[in-house]
């Protein structure tokens, strides 16, 4: 029963809530997190409730916050569950909510140019969220920063004197 992944995943479970010594420690037990009294001491009654471990799935608290009991632990996935962390954006739009990531996949535009729409140029949800991309990110963003003329004298420069200038930028870093 040992090598059997639910009760792998069962006993994890127990360590991280109640074993200092664990590197997680901090993130669960830490933090007042624990595991109800029938699944902490019988396995048996974990396993009855939670079933078989799907291949590549392992344990996932509902409510990130709350205690691994009946009705707050399901077997998830690594992308479901990395979309349930504390760190993650969520984003309510259009009666929605989906994470920053869902969200630049249903519009079709990268990641990195919608976070940087919300978090750094401020833009409104109505337009960071279009769809409408007839001009680029990037050329937005210079704009809106005063480096149109930089951006131009930059792509006006052939691909070697851009790679020069980097490697002098990079070498004298730190240099005042």
């Amino acid at each position: 029963m040992p090598n059997r992944p639910e009760y792998q995943a069962w006993r994890d479970m127990n360590r991280r809530c109640y074993d200092p010594r664990t590197s997680m420690y901090y993130r669960y037990g830490g933090r007042g997190i624990s595991v109800c009294d029938d699944w902490r001491h019988s396995f048996k009654s974990f396993y009855e409730h939670m079933g078989a471990r799907p291949d590549g799935h392992s344990l996932e608290r509902i409510d990130g916050d709350g205690n691994y009991e009946p009705g707050n632990v399901k077997w998830a996935t690594r992308l479901s569950q990395n979309a349930n962390r504390c760190s993650v954006i969520r984003i309510e739009f259009d009666k929605r909510s989906m994470t920053m990531r869902e969200w630049a996949s249903e519009l079709g535009i990268h990641y990195d140019s919608l976070r940087y729409r919300i978090q750094y140029a401020k833009w409104p949800l109505e337009r960071a969220l279009s769809r409408d991309r007839w001009i680029s990110d990037a050329v937005i963003a210079s704009a809106e920063r005063g480096r149109a003329g930089i951006i131009k004298y930059w792509q006006s420069m052939d691909k070697e004197a851009r790679s020069r200038r980097s490697k002098a930028a990079y070498a004298n870093r730190g240099r005042v």
